[in-house]
């Protein structure tokens, strides 16, 4: 049903930021390790 669609694709969307969230806070603390 269309419950099932938004649930899937907010699901999707919330780990595709997840993971440029921790890919980004990645490359900060490796740019400012020295």
């Amino acid at each position: 049903m269309i419950v099932t669609v938004l649930l899937s694709v907010f699901l999707s969307v919330l780990v595709v930021c997840g993971l440029a969230f921790g890919f980004y806070l990645y490359i900060d603390g490796q740019s400012h390790r020295r």
